[in-house]
């Protein structure tokens, strides 16, 4: 809080209320103006505010009497902490399968291609495949080499050949 200052009370000078006939007859005549006195209005000093610190408040403790649990509240208690344990087990479980999911991908078409292309190598062709403009791929009874498989892979044919083959 700022300190209070105090200020000079300044009384109010009286008034006289004189008529000019009066004034004319009992007084003598100035020419000059009346002189007014210069006399300073006084100024509070305003000094800086310094924020004074209330000393922390300190709350009384209120100790609550040791209540005892009853048999249903112990088992309600055992039984939610229980609850807890097995919902944090089941979500370190599911994170652990998406981490699985996502580092095992699905192999690639390339990936793919090679692994149908071990299938079908050094089989022997049951019949005769052909384009469908009438081009022979792979006769009865031959070995499918890499040649084979490609045309077969071109003329969109792998699904008719996997059928035919021992």
């Amino acid at each position: 809080m700022p300190a209070a200052v105090e200020e000079p009370i300044v009384e109010p000078e009286p008034q006289v209320n004189l008529q000019k006939s009066e004034l004319a007859g009992n007084a003598p005549a100035f020419d000059e103006p009346p002189v007014e006195e210069n006399i300073p209005e006084p100024v509070a000093e305003i000094s800086p505010e310094i924020p004074v610190e209330q000393p922390p408040v300190e709350q009384p403790v209120v100790e609550q009497p040791a209540v005892e649990e009853t048999p249903v509240e112990q088992k309600l208690r055992s039984r939610t902490d229980q609850a807890k344990i097995l919902r944090d087990a089941l979500r370190k479980a599911m994170a652990k399968q998406a981490k699985i999911k996502s580092t095992s991908e699905q192999p690639s078409a390339a990936e793919r291609l090679q692994s149908r292309r071990s299938m079908f190598l050094g089989k022997h062709a049951t019949a005769t495949i052909k384009t469908d403009s009438g081009i022979p791929i792979v006769e009865e009874g031959a070995e499918i080499t890499d040649a084979v498989f490609q045309k077969a892979r071109l003329a969109n044919k792998l699904n008719e050949l996997a059928k035919f083959i021992q």
